[in-house]
C-alpha cells in the first residue's frame, strides 16, 4: 500500500508539474508541459525545442542574447557567480576546479523558502530576456543583448518550478507566490524596465501603475 501510494504520488507530481527531478548525463531534463528542454548546470548545453521555435519565428534568437558567460575568465560564469554571491553559507563545488558549484544555502524570494543544491536553483531574469526583446531589445546590438543577459541586478536566483511557470511573462500575466515579495518583485521589474529604455505596452502599463500604488499604501 506504501510504495503504491508512493508511486501514485511520483506520477501525481510529474504531470503536474510537467518536469521529472532527474537530471541527465546532459546536466539538464525536459519540460513536458511548457515543451522545453530545461538545464540545472553551468554546462549545460540547451536543446532545441517548441518554444525556441516559435521565438525564433517572432524574431527572437536566444543566442544573441548570450549569458552565464565567464567575463573574467575564472572558470566560474554568472550563474555560478550568482550562487555563490547570494549563499547564505560558503558554497562547494563540484570538483577540486571551483568553476561550477554543488550546495550552499539559498533563500528563493519567490517563494519564501530554502534551498541547499544548486541543480534545484535557477537564475531567473527578473525581466525574462524574451519579453525584453518584444519590448524594445530587439534593436540592440549583441554586446547589448549579452551585458543585458548577465546584468547582476537583473538576475535573481529562486527554484527551478517556478522559473518554468514564469517564462517570458511580465508581471501583469505572472506574479511569485509569495505575496510579502510581490511588491519588491514588481519595483525591481519597473527599475530595469526604465533603466534599459524599454517600453510597456499600454495594458501593462497600467497594471503596473496600479499595483505600484496599492504598494505605497
Amino acid at each position: 500500500m506504501q510504495l503504491s501510494a508512493l508511486a501514485l504520488s511520483f506520477i501525481f507530481s510529474f504531470n503536474v508539474l510537467g518536469y521529472s527531478d532527474v537530471v541527465d548525463a546532459n546536466g539538464g531534463h525536459t519540460n513536458i508541459k511548457l515543451e522545453m528542454y530545461h538545464c540545472h548546470q553551468d554546462d549545460c548545453q540547451h536543446k532545441t525545442n517548441t518554444k525556441k521555435v516559435v521565438f525564433k519565428q517572432q524574431g527572437y534568437n536566444r543566442k544573441q542574447w548570450r549569458h552565464w558567460i565567464d567575463a573574467d575568465q575564472d572558470c566560474q560564469n554568472t550563474r555560478a557567480e550568482v550562487l555563490i554571491a547570494t549563499s547564505i553559507t560558503p558554497v562547494t563545488f563540484r570538483n577540486d576546479k571551483g568553476c561550477t558549484v554543488l550546495r550552499g544555502k539559498w533563500y528563493g524570494a519567490y517563494s519564501g523558502k530554502y534551498w541547499l543544491l544548486a541543480s534545484d536553483l535557477d537564475i531567473d531574469h527578473i525581466v525574462p530576456l524574451y519579453w525584453a526583446h518584444a519590448h524594445g531589445g530587439s534593436q540592440w546590438s549583441k554586446h547589448q543583448k549579452s551585458e543585458f543577459a548577465n546584468t547582476i541586478e537583473n538576475l535573481l536566483v529562486i527554484e527551478d518550478g517556478l522559473n518554468q511557470a514564469k517564462g517570458a511573462k511580465g508581471p501583469d500575466k505572472w506574479m511569485p507566490p509569495s505575496q510579502p515579495y510581490q511588491c519588491e518583485y514588481v519595483k525591481k521589474f519597473n527599475n530595469i524596465v526604465q533603466k534599459y529604455k524599454l517600453a510597456y505596452r499600454s495594458e501593462e502599463r497600467g497594471y503596473i501603475h496600479k499595483f505600484l500604488e496599492k504598494c505605497v499604501k
